[in-house]
């Protein structure tokens, strides 16, 4: 290969890893976007709408936090949306509410070439699943509906994000939810099984290792952004993950907390972030890493580009006051 092409195919590759969701790549960027979890209304500092965000060049997957609930406690179908401050701008007059500015930013967004996913659960989520599978099956349909492509005949379904459509779905639920898996399963056969066209189902399990019959192994997940950040007993289990995913023929991503306000475990830029990530991308099946949330990684100097060079390969220097 001469010298030109190999430097277009540096560049190239180096376009895709800043931009794109890359499935091959290990400086993937995914970021939670809708808690404003650094818990401020004040401009500037508190999270804004999510175009904003998604004109940031380090980061390639945005979730969108959350779809808090899918059923009523009962099994029953009940979804609700929270997007914290950002429920401002949506229509409270239907159940879950709409949101025309996120359907607008959703289009601009997957125009930047950012992957968008909608994120189910939360550390706070009272979701209770399915007591069968028939209803985890209505309601995979019913979410299927309403964030899924729209329907070319009137639908009763109501669409949150109106004609938009989501690059998939994320189960971040902290724990085991009854069902759940065959919801997942009946999800992915609706995407198009393994011929989705791009879009991807995740999860963000707890850094422990999930049992045998754990929602985690049931669902057909592309990826795994794992929390390691309050579980210190994991101790950054690197290798027992990477072995999981190939297993799923799956990717794992490194998840960190994006300040020490965001959870235990926090990793200031330096050293220490460089060498962690260097450590997770000498696996095979490591995708990159994931951060909780945009809200706090704003406040906290822009820590996401930070973890982007990190994950690049370019030294990264502590923060100072």
């Amino acid at each position: 290969m001469n010298l030109f092409k190999l430097v277009l195919w540096t560049l190239i590759g180096f376009s895709q890893a800043l931009m794109g969701f890359d499935p091959h790549s290990k400086a993937n960027l995914a970021v939670y976007w809708g808690q404003n979890s650094v818990n401020t209304h004040v401009i500037g500092r508190a999270q804004s709408r999510l175009v904003d965000y998604c004109n940031d060049p380090s980061v390639n997957i945005i979730l969108i936090a959350f779809l808090v609930t899918i059923t009523d406690g009962h099994g029953n179908f009940k979804p609700i949306l929270d997007v914290a401050n950002q429920d401002i701008h949506c229509d409270h007059s239907k159940s879950p509410y709409t949101c025309p500015q996120i359907e607008e930013d959703i289009k601009m967004c997957q125009e930047k070439n950012k992957m968008i996913l909608l994120s189910f659960g939360g550390a706070t989520s009272p979701e209770r699943g399915f007591d069968n599978e028939e209803k985890a099956r209505r309601a995979a349909a019913q979410v299927w509906a309403m964030f899924g492509p729209p329907k070319s005949d009137p639908s009763d379904a109501t669409r949150p994000f109106g004609k938009s459509v989501v690059d998939g779905f994320d189960f971040a639920f902290e724990g085991e939810i009854p069902g759940m898996g065959a919801f997942g399963q009946e999800l992915y056969k609706l995407m198009g099984g393994k011929n989705k066209g791009g879009r991807i189902i995740t999860a963000a399990p707890q850094c422990p290792l999930p049992g045998r019959d754990s929602m985690f192994n049931q669902i057909p997940l592309d990826a795994v952004f794992v929390q390691f950040y309050n579980n210190p007993q994991c101790n950054y289990n690197f290798h027992e993950w990477n072995d999981w995913a190939a297993n799923k023929h799956a990717n794992w991503f490194i998840g960190l907390p994006a300040s020490e306000g965001a959870g235990a475990g926090y990793i200031p830029p330096g050293g220490q972030l460089d060498s962690t990530l260097r450590r997770a991308k000498a696996l095979d099946h490591m995708g990159g890493a994931m951060l909780w949330d945009f809200s706090q990684a704003v406040n906290n100097h822009n820590y996401h580009t930070a973890v982007k060079k990190a994950l690049t390969g370019q030294a990264t220097k502590m923060f100072r006051g």
